[in-house]
């Protein structure tokens, strides 16, 4: 399973977020607190050290 996640980690992520950001309410809350990318490449990157 790791070859795979590894291979499609950055889809998966770009896929979570893309979804997240159709809720509104969501949005707002990452918005307020942070970036979309800046979550992706924080994801991205603890996801690897795990995997």
């Amino acid at each position: 399973m790791r070859p795979i996640l590894k291979e499609n980690l950055t889809s998966l992520v770009e896929n979570f977020y893309l979804n997240l950001q159709k809720e509104p309410s969501l949005q707002q809350i990452i918005q307020d607190n942070s970036t979309f990318e800046r979550l992706k490449k924080n994801i991205i990157s603890s996801s690897r050290r795990i995997i």
